[in-house]
């Protein structure tokens, strides 16, 4: 039987999942809902055929970023594994699972994931690395075209004796005693893989240097902001000044990644705002979904010169459109505690862990993925941030983002299957079989030395 090769990007928001050889993969909701009546469940992609988005509570098996709650994962991943990828159980058995998951993440939640995959779902073998270093990847393979042989991780996987053959006590007992440490970076400045990737995701966003293709770790940014957070900034505006939205997630998601952006010149968009409705292009109608048989779910942008009657509930949006976005670089704007995000970059590549020679390099290679990446004017504001907060030591940053940079996750772990490199991050379900040893291969492998 014909191994396949899957890809799950397993995002707080979305599930982006597909095959190997697939360009674009399937975008699925990360969530289960029902309506507050309690007589419908819908699971991903149903919440899309729900009558009335309005009347819908939702839970996610995500919080805080992490995976928590695993009896909702499963029946999510059940469904999306069956009903959009047609997949059985027996085709599982012969399938190559690479699996996303963030940095830091505790080691019982770790054990999840593999009881998840291994003794569930009874996938062949399991590689778990984080969406940064997937990134990387697809940035060097698609946009720099450096070989596969250059890249950092793909040599063969160290040899763990026959499939099937035990493991030898004092093997076990030598890699508890002594877990793999991470050398430091190296100091050379002229690597190809070496950048520094801004992953700016649902419920937070990571800044991750590399150095020659390995992040370094001590180094690695996390600032607790992302749709979530806008999501319920939002909601509070729009509750205080127009429609009660407290409970309007979904469709305030959807108003959100519709029609903000991020601001280039913060005042001068806030005088505009400010000014005669005549003059002020930035203002914007949003249709509410009626709940009328035919009409949109979720609603609908109301074009300029379009005509409303008395009967159409119609949010109005002005400075909204850029104000919320902007708690990803000032969010102590509105009393977050945290840094945003292109202070995140600069304390990332001015720790001491970081050699100086290295930050000039890492400042022209800063590469954005995630959702909120997809912002219109998220790329050139970024640029500027970097380049107000760079000192004379540091050269002026460049900021690089691809066209479907929510998806840089997904594509580059398809690049990792295509090189070839997938059996040196991997563990097989026979080798997570073999007892404790098994485990223990997984904790050194897969998540000792976690890309």
């Amino acid at each position: 039987m014909a191994e396949r090769q899957l890809v799950l990007d397993n995002g707080s928001g979305h599930i982006k999942i597909g095959f190997a050889d697939w360009e674009t993969p399937k975008s699925v909701p990360n969530l289960m809902c029902k309506d507050r009546r309690g007589r419908t469940c819908y699971i991903s992609s149903q919440l899309y055929d729900a009558p009335d988005c309005s009347n819908l509570s939702y839970r996610r098996p995500f919080e805080k970023g992490y995976f928590v709650d695993p009896a909702t994962e499963c029946d999510i991943w059940k469904y999306v594994l069956g009903a959009e990828l047609g997949l059985t159980t027996d085709d599982l058995r012969s399938t190559q699972l690479l699996l996303t998951a963030p940095y830091f993440t505790p080691r019982k939640l770790q054990r999840e994931y593999n009881e998840l995959v291994f003794e569930y779902f009874e996938f062949q073998e399991l590689a778990c690395v984080s969406p940064a270093f997937l990134t990387m990847v697809t940035h060097f393979a698609r946009r720099r075209a450096v070989p596969c042989a250059e890249w950092p991780f793909a040599h063969a996987a160290p040899d763990a004796g026959p499939k099937g053959a035990k493991r030898k006590r004092e093997e076990v007992k030598l890699e508890e005693a002594a877990p793999p440490v991470e050398p430091p970076p190296p100091v050379p400045t002229h690597h190809p893989c070496t950048c520094i990737v801004v992953d700016a995701g649902y419920s937070f966003s990571h800044v991750v240097p590399f150095v020659g293709g390995r992040a370094v770790k001590s180094a690695v940014k996390r600032v607790p902001m992302g749709s979530k957070v806008m999501v319920n900034h939002m909601k509070g505006i729009l509750s205080f000044r127009q429609f009660d939205m407290t409970d309007e997630d979904w469709l305030v998601g959807t108003l959100l990644h519709k029609l903000c952006f991020v601001s280039t010149d913060f005042e001068r968009d806030m005088r505009i705002c400010s000014g005669h409705w005549t003059k002020n292009h930035i203002r914007a109608r949003y249709m509410l979904p009626s709940g009328q048989p035919g009409s949109p779910p979720l609603g609908e942008v109301v074009a300029d010169g379009i005509q409303l009657t008395a009967a159409d509930q119609v949010l109005m949006l002005n400075s909204e459109r850029f104000s919320v976005p902007e708690l990803l670089f000032h969010p102590s704007d509105v009393g977050f505690p945290h840094m945003g995000l292109a202070e995140a970059v600069v304390a990332s590549i001015t720790t001491p862990d970081i050699h100086p020679d290295l930050r000039p390099l890492l400042l022209d290679n800063v590469v954005l993925a995630g959702g909120c990446s997809m912002f219109p004017g998220f790329e050139a504001r970024m640029q500027a941030e970097l380049t107000a907060l760079c000192n004379d030591d540091l050269s002026q940053a460049r900021c690089v983002r691809d066209a479907d940079s929510h998806f840089s996750a997904f594509n580059g772990g398809c690049d990792v299957f295509r090189s070839g490199s997938y059996s040196a991050l991997s563990v097989s379900r026979q080798q997570y079989n073999e007892g404790e040893g098994g485990k223990t291969l997984c904790r050194s492998r897969i998540w000792g030395d976690f890309p």
